[in-house]
C-alpha cells in the first residue's frame, strides 16, 4: 500500500533527497532498455545520478528563494564517461528524458497527482540545463577524439623511424586524453622494461 503525503506540504526539493534511492533504483531499470545500458553493471548505469540528482534539489529549493545554483562540472564529466562506455548523443538525450519521467512517476505515486508548478518549471530548467551541458561536453570530446584519430594516423604515415613514430603517438595521445600530463612507452627487451618514448617528463 502507498502512503500519499499532503501534497500542499510536500516540496519536490525534499522529496528528490529523501526519496533518493528508489528514484535512483526506478531509473536504472528504465535504462536497462538502451542497447548501451543492457551489459553494464548497476554502479555503471547509476554512475554521477545522486550527485545530479542532489544538484537538481539544491537547484529547484534556490529557485524558490531566487538564489542561483552552480552545476558546476558534473553534466560535463557524465557525459565523458558515457561516450567512454559506448552512449551516443541520442542515448545521453533519452536518459535525460527517463530521469525526468522517473522523478514525476514516483511524485505522483508517493505524493500524488498535482505538483507546484513553480517547482516543476525549475525542475524542468535543471534537467535541460544538464542536458545543455551535457549535450556541448559530448560534442566537444568526440571532436577531441576524432582529431586524436588523426594525429595518430599522420603520425604512422609520416613518421620515417620507430622512435619518432612513438613519440608523435604519445604526443597525440596525451593532448586528447583529460587529466593526464605525462606518457611513456615501455618495451620489453628480454626481462626488462626499458623506456622506448616518453611525452611530459622532465
Amino acid at each position: 500500500m502507498t502512503v500519499r503525503t499532503d501534497p500542499r506540504r510536500a516540496r519536490l526539493c525534499d522529496f528528490l533527497r529523501d526519496r533518493e534511492p528508489e528514484i535512483v533504483s526506478d531509473w536504472t531499470q528504465r535504462m536497462r532498455t538502451m542497447s548501451p545500458a543492457r551489459d553494464l553493471s548497476d554502479s555503471a548505469i547509476v554512475d554521477h545520478l545522486p550527485r545530479i540528482l542532489a544538484l537538481i534539489a539544491d537547484f529547484v529549493e534556490a529557485g524558490r528563494a531566487d538564489t542561483p545554483v552552480s552545476l558546476g562540472s558534473l553534466p560535463k564529466a557524465h557525459a565523458v564517461d558515457r561516450l567512454a562506455r559506448g552512449f551516443d548523443l541520442d542515448n545521453i538525450v533519452t536518459e535525460y528524458g527517463l530521469l525526468r519521467r522517473t522523478i514525476l512517476d514516483q511524485w505522483e505515486s508517493r505524493i500524488g497527482p498535482t505538483i507546484d508548478l513553480s517547482e516543476l518549471r525549475n525542475l524542468d530548467i535543471s534537467l535541460d540545463e544538464l542536458l545543455r551541458q551535457a549535450t556541448v561536453r559530448y560534442a566537444e570530446a568526440r571532436e577531441k577524439l576524432l582529431k586524436a584519430v588523426d594525429r595518430i594516423s599522420e603520425a604512422a604515415l609520416g613518421a620515417g623511424d620507430l622512435d619518432t613514430f612513438l613519440a608523435d603517438l604519445l604526443r597525440a595521445t596525451l593532448e586528447s586524453t583529460e587529466s593526464v600530463d605525462t606518457a611513456v612507452m615501455l618495451l620489453r627487451e628480454g626481462d626488462t622494461l626499458h623506456v622506448r618514448a616518453a611525452v611530459g617528463l622532465e
